[in-house]
């Protein structure tokens, strides 16, 4: 009998013991449970972001353009490579720029393709990692 209670007193700790255990390794760094699939804090998305210097191009027709744009990446070694292409990437920008008229870039999806089609160029240049979203942070277009 007191080998039996010896064995289940075993087996309720070590029951214990792996609840704490999956609880402690379940939680994030700032306390919160991890959620499968979770958006990013906005902490996380500034520390993986990168903004391009306002930049002006003229675009389809005789129009021209002023904008600039904000890259998420998925980590911040991608955020250092973004970094190190910027020069790539301008060029990407001012080429898909170079490809649409002003009454595209005037509406909201306009700027969605064209946000996509960055995100595409973009992450076609990464060695590793990706961007994950391309913001258009201001565009003036004249």
């Amino acid at each position: 009998m007191k080998k039996l209670m010896i064995a289940v007193s075993v087996v309720i700790i070590a029951l214990i013991v792996s609840i704490a255990a999956t609880f402690i390794l379940s939680v994030q760094f700032n306390g919160e449970p991890t959620t499968e699939g979770s958006d990013p804090s906005i902490d996380e998305v500034l520390d993986r972001s990168w903004d391009t210097e306002e930049l002006t191009t003229n675009v389809e027709g005789d129009d021209y353009v002023r904008a600039s744009f904000r890259i998420q990446a998925d980590s911040g070694d991608t955020v250092e490579e973004v970094e190190k292409r910027d020069f790539q990437i301008k060029n990407a920008i001012i080429h898909r720029l170079a490809e649409m008229d002003a009454d595209e870039l005037g509406s909201s999806e306009g700027l969605e393709t064209l946000e996509a089609g960055l995100q595409e160029d973009i992450n076609q240049l990464l060695d590793e990692g990706e961007v994950e979203s391309v913001y258009t942070t201001s565009r003036i277009i004249q």
